[in-house]
């Protein structure tokens, strides 16, 4: 009672500044059920064909372009900050994202995640693209749940699809979007479509943005540059290539941490210093070729990506003297060659099939800590197929089947006195699955039942030492392995104006990763990583619903109930971690959306909206002890729109985390990593 106590004063705080929007809003409702909107069919991608988010029976969100670029959602923690049960991570480099209790991320330089993060279809293995932003972007899919037969390695939480726009043929348009806040904002943004004759069509899009850190020291700004060109030829109705070639840079200071001893009083106060900086670039080639042929699509997509960065860090253990600033640089260079080659029916087939085949190479230098040097590699090769096929009028059965062959080496340089030079090599070939059934109880009412196999790849103790011995230094620790049951429903009712969808499920981990022990041993901070067995069960809920004129309100629940089954001793202590929560994984998670656009006549439109989220206590690592728990919190957002008739621009006012929450999002060592506190900012964006 007195969380929940607590939770009421956070929300009484904020809300008078507020209180002229909350009756515009209540007075919206009363107006009563609407009259002649419908819900928008919303398109997704994650079966790798598009369907109606409504008849896909993976539990999907959707969120798109035009939201994420008007209300200056510039990157992962604000992109899915309404997505029930997905937790934004902080990571020593970028973001990382929790779904239903799993996919914290390991670091690149030990293993890879377990949420995969997918741009234009292709795999993206690191995490630096969280804190670039994201720009000119048609829309961000979030697949909750395993995906291992369609997207393999690393989709055993689920699967984050980020789809830029593709160039458009007989068609000059495009869009600027400038934004300005507190902090020093500065965000610039701008797309241009250019058909290029009959068959062509080019379009270029470019971003920037600056910012001050949110902490005292500078940590936690934004100072990135991006550019992207996309070329379009489609000869023909069978024939559809997209060629890309994208570029980005960042810098500032960089990600930082709260300081731990004065967290309490004032969680902006960095614990680090003002010289520390980070330099990162990233360049992305991928060609996507479609074409039609026989009895279904053909597609064929390479890729290649390179990036390379450093970081000055004065990081080290608590001691009497500071640690010197020290250039780090992570990676050397990273490389990725993908090529994935599928054969999918056509759209509309009685029968919905795909299969094919995918080859990924990725190698990864980059200075280990203290000192040395640390190479990674990582080969695989896989075969996957699906199939949807009829039982009756109203019933399909599912069936996939994916096999993975993975080949991944190491070796490092290291001086003593902790860790010797060493290499090593861990070969692997793992099976996953999907079995299901569909229903349609009416047109526009689904239940579905899946059962799925998902694994993620292991990886080696590349940061462990020699005085931790959970796991020795380049000790290998195994796969996971996970089986998930769902049970879900996806409806609309009204005439299309409400729409209630949901999920139960339930989760048997094998082999999960704890990657969460870390420690400071005698030249720095270092981490361990095992293998620990758990079980997640819970559900969500999430409804949709059109009133008045211009109204809309959404709702979402999610309850979580996340165990682990493992002890596990690092060094001199020993974690008990039998029974523990899963860390990030709050039991309750409450989403509340309300909108209302208001018809100005001649002037335009006018449209509040108010968003208010409730996450339940959690714990930012393995361990669960009072460092590392974030108690309950609650905070939301406000934006005002407004758009002209002509529909030819907008303006958009925001206020992000009204109630100033600043909470712990990880914790290694004695120092958390926080979220982003209040920010007050304004966007405009013209579109021609």
């Amino acid at each position: 009672m007195t969380a929940l106590n607590s939770n009421f004063q956070s929300i009484h705080a904020w809300l008078p500044g507020y209180r002229f929007v909350i009756p515009l809003l209540l007075l919206a409702v009363l107006s009563g059920p609407s009259a002649h909107a419908q819900l928008e069919e919303i398109i997704v991608t994650a079966e790798k064909r598009e369907q109606s988010l409504q008849d896909v029976s993976i539990s999907v969100e959707q969120i798109s372009g035009d939201v994420i670029r008007e209300q200056g959602l510039v990157n992962v923690e604000e992109i899915l900050k309404n997505v029930p049960s997905a937790i934004v991570v902080g990571t020593a480099r970028g973001f990382g994202v929790s779904v239903r209790g799993t996919g914290f991320d390991l670091p690149p330089q030990v293993g890879e995640q377990a949420i995969a993060l997918n741009t234009d279809g292709v795999y993206n293995f690191r995490s630096e693209s969280g804190v670039i932003g994201y720009f000119d972007l048609a829309r961000v899919e979030l697949l909750r749940g395993p995906q291992g037969t369609l997207y393999g390695r690393n989709a055993t939480g689920g699967v984050m699809n980020v789809i830029t726009a593709d160039p458009i043929i007989d068609e000059f348009g495009g869009h600027v979007t400038v934004e300005a806040g507190d902090y020093s904002l500065l965000r610039g943004e701008a797309a241009i479509n250019m058909p290029l004759g009959d068959a062509w069509a080019a379009r270029l899009a470019v971003a920037s943005i600056s910012r001050d850190g949110f902490l005292s020291d500078g940590h936690n700004d934004a100072d990135a540059t991006a550019g992207r060109l996309k070329l379009l030829y489609a000869p023909n109705e069978d024939l559809r290539v997209v060629t890309k070639l994208e570029a980005s840079n960042l810098g500032g200071h960089g990600p930082g941490v709260s300081n731990g001893r004065t967290f309490a009083e004032d969680p902006l106060i960095g614990g680090g210093r003002d010289d520390e900086r980070q330099d990162y670039d990233s360049v992305r080639a991928m060609m996507q070729i479609d074409y039609s042929v026989g009895p279904g699509t053909l597609t064929v997509l390479p890729s290649f990506q390179t990036d390379s960065g450093y970081v000055l860090s004065a990081r080290g253990p608590p001691g009497p003297t500071p640690p010197p600033l020290r250039r780090i640089d992570d990676p050397i260079v990273a490389e990725s060659t993908q090529l994935e080659v599928r054969y999918a029916s056509e759209l509309g087939s009685q029968v919905d099939w795909v299969a094919g085949v995918y080859y990924y190479d990725q190698q990864n230098e980059g200075d280990s800590m203290p000192v040395g040097t640390l190479s990674l590699s990582t080969e695989s090769v896989a075969v996957f197929g699906q199939v949807t096929a009829p039982i009756s009028d109203r019933t399909r059965f599912i069936a996939g089947a994916r096999n993975s062959w993975d080949d991944k080496a190491y070796s490092y340089t290291h001086p003593p006195p902790n860790l010797p030079d060493g290499m090593g090599q861990d070969d692997k070939s793992d099976f996953d699955w999907k079995l299901g059934i569909e229903h349609d109880v009416t047109d526009a009412a689904m239940l579905y039942l899946t059962a799925s196999d998902a694994h993620r790849p292991g990886g080696f103790n590349t940061l462990a030492d020699n005085t931790a011995p959970i796991a020795s230094p380049g000790s290998f620790f195994g796969p996971e392995q996970l089986r998930a049951y769902e049970f879900g429903w996806k409806s609309r009712v009204a005439q299309d104006t409400v729409q209630f969808n949901g999920a139960v499920f339930y989760y048997d981990y094998e082999d999960y990763h704890l990657a969460d022990i870390y420690h400071f041993g005698p030249t720095g901070l270092f981490a361990q990583f095992v293998n620990g067995d758990s079980t997640i069960s819970g559900a969500e809920m999430q409804t949709q619903a059109l009133f008045g004129e211009g109204g809309r309100f959404d709702f979402a629940v999610t309850y979580l109930d996340g165990e682990l089954h493992e002890t596990v001793a690092n060094g001199p202590i020993t974690f008990l971690l039998e029974g523990d929560t899963l860390s990030h994984s709050p039991e309750w998670r409450v989403i509340a959306g309300l909108q209302y656009e208001f018809d100005l006549g001649a002037s335009g439109s006018l449209m509040p909206r108010l968003d208010l989220r409730y996450t339940g206590e959690q714990f930012v690592n393995a361990v669960n002890n009072p460092p590392n728990t974030q108690e309950a919190y609650t905070t939301g957002d406000f934006n005002l729109s407004y758009r002209p008739v002509s529909d030819a621009w907008s303006l958009n006012f925001y206020v992000k985390n009204i109630s100033n929450e600043v909470v712990k999002i990880f914790l290694a060592g004695p120092h958390p990593q926080v979220s982003s506190p209040r920010t007050v900012g304004a966007s405009a964006n013209f579109l021609f």
